[in-house]
């Protein structure tokens, strides 16, 4: 009886848990501005499946940085799209398909994996004077 004991309580370590893939690289986006700033990407689950569709995956104080884990295999046929806005609001007024149509975002990156590897996987967003 002991030694079932002791099998059931070893079992849990002996098939292990499972693993989650580790990133390919790291994704940093840098807020070079003195306002508060919040992010949306278009492909859902890109980061540690945290992205949330139709929501600010984010947000990013002034002169502070957002770093996540980054899997290559969202880019088998998307191209990343980055939208930066300064006022969280815009989401509670208006609807995706509005956002998208009257361009109501402050800035909007679209990356291919080739542009983020040029970029060293990082972006800095310096507000009006880009």
């Amino acid at each position: 009886m002991k030694k079932l004991i002791i099998i059931l309580m070893l079992f849990p370590f002996l098939i292990g848990c499972p693993e989650e893939k580790e990133p390919d690289n790291y994704l940093t986006i840098i807020n070079n501005t003195e306002e508060e700033i919040h992010l949306f990407f278009n492909v859902k689950s890109l980061f540690d499946k945290r992205g949330i569709e139709g929501l600010p995956h984010n947000k990013i104080a002034p002169k502070n940085i957002y770093r996540e884990g980054f899997l290559y295999e969202v880019f088998e046929n998307n191209k990343l799209m980055i939208f930066v806005f300064v006022k969280n609001n815009i989401f509670k007024t208006y609807s995706l398909k509005e956002i998208h149509d009257q361009e109501l975002y402050d800035k909007r990156y679209d990356l291919t994996l080739e542009d983020l590897e040029k970029m060293d996987f990082k972006i800095a967003y310096l507000g009006e004077e880009e």
